[in-house]
């Protein structure tokens, strides 16, 4: 969500201030857009979790990047704060690396679990880039740049078509 979304000036003016039916029109269109981006938060969540419990199943030996995928799942789109969910005195995490610059995605992982993971990562990126008002074609050079997907014009579809 930016910032043109949220503020606005230009409603019709009455002799009292504004339009209230103008001002609620917009209001509803930013409870809206304030719904998608919680959706989508929790929806994150529910991922993070799921990756949280499936880790300790694939062992010590697991490399340390899917970690740090569900890490980054946990971060909430630009201007909404993401409340801290589970145990507070939970088991202690490991820190994470720091992420790679650069699309190496070497590892011991099968082919499939990769392209998984990309597209999952694909999808995350292109959801930031949409939220800071990056046009499609900015979306898809990026991803095709920096992962292996199979269809990035489907994922930028779908993801405009569920941000509206």
């Amino acid at each position: 969500m930016n910032r043109d979304q949220v503020t606005r000036r230009d409603f019709p003016a009455e002799r009292d201030g504004y339009d209230r039916a103008s001002v609620d029109a917009h209001l509803v269109a930013v409870e809206a857009l304030i719904a998608a981006a919680e959706a989508e938060v929790d929806a994150l969540r529910v991922e993070r979790d799921a990756l949280r419990r499936a880790a300790p199943a694939a062992g010590p030996g697991r490399p340390a990047e899917g970690r740090a995928a569900s890490a980054q799942g946990t971060a909430a789109p630009a201007g909404v704060r993401a409340e801290p969910t589970g145990d507070p005195a939970g088991p202690a995490v490991e820190p994470d690396p720091p992420p790679s610059t650069g699309p190496d995605r070497s590892g011991d992982r099968p082919e499939s679990a990769g392209d998984n993971d990309d597209e999952v990562s694909a999808r995350l990126v292109a959801t930031k880039l949409a939220m800071d008002g990056a046009d499609r074609d900015a979306i898809r050079e990026r991803l095709q740049r920096d992962y292996r997907l199979d269809d990035a014009d489907r994922l930028i579809d779908d993801l405009f078509e569920r941000l509206g």
